[in-house]
């Protein structure tokens, strides 16, 4: 009784598994294959990220990320760049205008760089021109040129420079602009306006000796 069982119990295994194979076999003839552009998606590509202060082209840099980096992580390197002491920045994509805010709402840092600018490279939208990466022309005065005028106006000679850009090929090209709340301080000397009237006659006299 013991070996009938036995070998009841191993067909029956037997049968299960040749009608597992039969359903499988059926199943790879009706199976499409997902199309090249659904792998695509999930690669994580380079992005240039022009980043620029509203009103300001002279506080304007560049970064090279990945699209899966999130606008914190930016918020995060516009900080640095100003020492740490900013709140409250706020930030548009493209253009600054009320229906470009992006970021400004509690979660919206998390967003990656992918969700807010839906990178395609079909459609052409936000792909990268690595020949034509420049920044923008910044317009510095020299300070140290001499004439009768307050250095406030001396507008005279000027020489251009240009932003550091990113050399390293990207993908795409994105531009995020940005402003904040500036530092808050009692200090008297951070509170005084810059003087940039004229010298007085002594010391404008000094000042022509030291440069002879």
């Amino acid at each position: 009784m013991a070996k009938r069982k036995s070998s009841t119990a191993k067909g029956s295994r037997k049968n299960a598994a040749s009608k597992i194979d039969q359903l499988l076999i059926e199943m790879s003839k009706n199976y499409t294959p997902p199309p090249p552009e659904v792998f695509a998606e999930v690669e994580d590509k380079w992005v240039r990220v022009k980043v620029r202060l509203m009103n300001w082209e002279n506080m304007g840099f560049q970064l090279r990320v990945r699209e899966s980096t999130n606008l914190y992580t930016i918020e995060q390197k516009i900080r640095e760049r100003h020492g740490g002491s900013i709140t409250n920045v706020v930030f548009w994509k493209d253009g600054v205008s009320p229906e470009n805010e992006i970021g400004n709402n509690p979660g919206d840092l998390n967003n990656t760089l992918r969700s807010i600018f839906q990178f395609n490279q079909q459609a052409g939208r936000y792909v990268a021109n690595n020949s034509k990466n420049e920044g923008p022309k910044i317009k510095l005065q020299q300070e140290d040129e001499l004439n009768e005028n307050p250095m406030s106006a001396r507008s005279t000679k000027k020489f251009d420079l240009n932003e550091d850009v990113i050399e390293e090929e990207c993908d795409y090209e994105c531009t995020l602009f940005y402003d904040f709340t500036p530092f808050e301080t009692d200090c008297p000397l951070l509170q005084n306006s810059p003087r940039l009237a004229d010298l007085g006659p002594k010391e404008d006299e000094q000042k022509k000796k030291r440069v002879l």
